[in-house]
Parts: C-alpha cells; sequence; structure tokens
C-alpha cells in the first residue's frame, strides 16, 4: 500500500507518459489515466529500442546529446502526444494504482526512474538515479 502512495504521489506530479502495466499500456500522470492509442504505444515501443540501440555501446557518463539525439527526438514526440490526448477517456488513476498488483507496481517504479533518465537527456545532463 505504502508503495502504491508513493507511485500515485509521483505520477500526480508528472507529465502523462505511457507505461506498460503487464500486457497492456496506459498514459499515467497529471492525475491522467487512459489506455494509450495504438500510436502511442507504437511511438513507445520505437523509444524503448531506439534507447537500447543508442545507449547500448556507450557508457552513460560518457554520453552527449548527439549520441542519443534520436532517443531525445521520440521521448520529445511522445510527451507530445501523451499531453495532447489526456482530455479524453480519463479515468480515475487513485483507483487504478491500487487495483494493480505488487509486481505492476514494481514495474511502473521502474519505468518512472528510466523517466528521469530521459528527461536528463533531453536537458542535456546525463547522470544515472541508481540507488
Amino acid at each position: 500500500m505504502m508503495e502504491t502512495k508513493k507511485i500515485y504521489d509521483e505520477l500526480c506530479n508528472k507529465r502523462p507518459l505511457v507505461y506498460q502495466v503487464g500486457e497492456n499500456y496506459y498514459v499515467l500522470g497529471y492525475f491522467v489515466c487512459r489506455k494509450c492509442t495504438p500510436e502511442e504505444i507504437d511511438l513507445f515501443e520505437k523509444l524503448k529500442s531506439t534507447y537500447l540501440m543508442e545507449t547500448r555501446d556507450i557508457s552513460l557518463s560518457c554520453l552527449e546529446k548527439t549520441d542519443v539525439k534520436n532517443t531525445v527526438h521520440l521521448f520529445e514526440e511522445l510527451l507530445k502526444r501523451c499531453d495532447k490526448q489526456n482530455k479524453k477517456n480519463n479515468n480515475d488513476l487513485n483507483s487504478f494504482l491500487y487495483e494493480l498488483s505488487k509486481l505492476e507496481i514494481v514495474q511502473i517504479n521502474e519505468q518512472t526512474k528510466w523517466y528521469k533518465e530521459l528527461y536528463d537527456f533531453e536537458d542535456g545532463a546525463f547522470y544515472r538515479f541508481d540507488q
């Protein structure tokens, strides 16, 4: 329960983004909770694969913005797309999160850490939030 509250508090202060929960995809953030459109899912999957491709052989301490330009571009596109759609099909974020399993909450938590890293890429600051 405490972990769910922590994720809820964090998501309520974040711009809406795509999160994979089990086999499903949702846009979560700023009290937004809705299923993803096929276009958002496709963009999210492209972002994940581009991120892996661009960072695979480079130490994150040596990255420059040019090294991850495609990742940054896809991330910015995903942010725009999620912002545009968040007025439609908005469900209760709190209820949604409390219905998830512990494993699904952990999955969302891991993705929030990844998004923090992507925000740093967008800003040109390259450091990890490893714990």
